[in-house]
């Protein structure tokens, strides 16, 4: 694997991308599709009663974690309190009102308020709910990060030296379900005797894959596809729309929490050349306003109008309204938004004045928390579940969006019993989006996972902390 994550706990961080080890080793109550629906984990059935406010979960018998302990329903407590302390799980929080262990292998969840959405908010790895052992979790703050993973899945951790190595190897004794592989969900086949994870660089992350260093390289450079998509030492895995570049507002301090300035911002945009300038080959974009892409049951056309606008005029308009006079604005952004001038240069020529400053990680990641430093940053997303576990809509991401009208679909959304009840609030929930602009959304770019030829077959699977069992090896 090319490229080490920052962390192995996956409560301690909200970066998905920080989460691929535990997606190897680890396993929830729910599990994602290769779609990123929702299909049974470690539970062996559940139900929910709506009026009553309360799932029940009954679990597998005989699930050994990587220590030799049985899963009881002890573990699973623990882990979802922990779950709900951490940011990852903040969403989640504000629907448990208790969890308990009913007997070894049953757990009631009683909620604060009725919702259909905790199958979602609990299915891994589209979310951080993994469970693991009472004896390691049980009191232990999520912001106290592990550095060892004791879980149940295929594989298990056996060193992590940060920013040097990760290293997994298959857990023998892993009691996979029966259900056909989906993503996920199902059966999970270790091929692979060891997964070990290497330092790489956008820079030389082609050079590991040509040269038989690295096998897999997750969320290949955009910019870099074009360099290997000819060479028959690899394979370009491509998933339309399973990512998306945005650009966030601060809301909540300076010039932009002013909503009509940002709706001034977003008319100003001309999201075709914003893409054009991702992507070196159009295949690997698309124009699209729904933060969900085409084949998601969430996919909605509502806000389009205000998509993609390129008004300049209406743009001038609107910052004359929000009584702009050339104040600066400060954009953040990193190497990898090598995009960052084209956005620049079209707000310079709409008459913003905007002052772009190049950052590394940790000094971007410590930057965006303060809400003084900024006013715009690049930012993206990936392919979702679920709205909910959707991190930048969040109150406490950085951007603050959390307006009263936001509040309130928020809530009736969250209540939802039914996809199709919670479909018709998603839909306002959009176009609240494109109306009070806490973000931009540019476009849709592929996923790409970019593989040697020692890697037999690829299953698709959206998400950027997807696992890695069910992928055969060549011999």
């Amino acid at each position: 694997m090319a490229g080490i994550p920052s962390a192995v706990d996956p409560m301690s961080t909200s970066s998905r991308a920080a989460w691929r080890v535990a997606a190897q080793a680890c396993e929830g109550l729910f599990a994602n599709t290769a779609e990123l629906g929702v299909a049974d984990g470690l539970v062996e059935s559940w139900s929910y009663d709506e009026p009553g406010k309360a799932y029940h979960f009954a679990l597998r018998k005989g699930v050994p974690f990587q220590d030799g302990t049985e899963l009881k329903a002890a573990d699973v407590v623990a882990s979802l309190q922990r779950f709900a302390a951490s940011a990852p799980g903040a969403t989640f929080k504000t629907l448990m009102e208790s969890v308990t262990a009913v007997d070894d292998y049953n757990v009631d969840l009683i909620l604060t308020q009725p919702s259909g959405a905790i199958p979602a908010l609990l299915a891994t790895p589209d979310t951080a709910a993994y469970i693991m052992p009472a004896s390691i979790v049980q009191g232990r703050a999520p912001t106290d990060a592990l550095t060892s993973l004791v879980c149940t899945g295929p594989y298990k951790l056996d060193s992590y030296v940060p920013d040097q190595s990760v290293t997994l190897s298959r857990f023998a004794e892993y009691a996979a379900r029966t259900d056909p592989s989906d993503g996920a969900a199902g059966a999970k086949i270790a091929y692979a005797d060891t997964i070990n994870f290497v330092p790489s660089t956008s820079a030389n992350v082609s050079n590991l894959l040509v040269s038989g260093q690295a096998d897999i390289a997750p969320d290949f450079p955009l910019d870099q596809v074009t360099t290997v998509e000819n060479n028959p030492a690899v394979t370009v895995n491509a998933i339309e729309s399973g990512a998306y570049p945005l650009m966030q507002f601060n809301t909540r301090n300076g010039l932009l929490a002013n909503p009509t300035l940002r709706q001034a911002v977003q008319a100003a945009l001309d999201d075709t050349t914003v893409m054009a300038a991702i992507a070196p080959d159009q295949k690997y974009a698309s124009i699209d306003s729904s933060l969900f892409p085409a084949d998601s049951p969430w996919y909605s056309k509502e806000g389009s109008d205000s998509y993609n606008a390129n008004d300049v005029d209406l743009s001038k308009q609107l910052q004359k309204k929000a009584g702009y006079n050339g104040e600066e604005l400060v954009l953040l952004y990193q190497a990898a938004d090598s995009y960052t001038p084209v956005v620049v240069q079209q707000l310079q020529d709409a008459g913003f004045n905007v002052r772009a400053d190049l950052l590394d990680s940790a000094a971007f990641t410590a930057a965006r928390g303060d809400d003084s430093k900024w006013n715009m940053f690049m930012s993206g997303g990936t392919s979702y579940g679920d709205p909910l576990t959707v991190v930048f809509l969040g109150a406490n991401f950085p951007g603050w969006w959390n307006t009263p009208e936001k509040q309130a679909l928020m809530a009736e959304f969250t209540a939802g019993a039914t996809q199709e009840d919670r479909k018709v609030v998603w839909d306002k929930l959009q176009a609240l989006i494109y109306e009070q602009a806490p973000f931009v959304r540019f476009g849709g770019r592929s996923q790409i996972d970019v593989t040697s030829s020692h890697i037999a077959d690829y299953p698709a699977m959206r998400g950027s902390a997807r696992g890695f069992y069910n992928v055969p090896v060549a011999q």
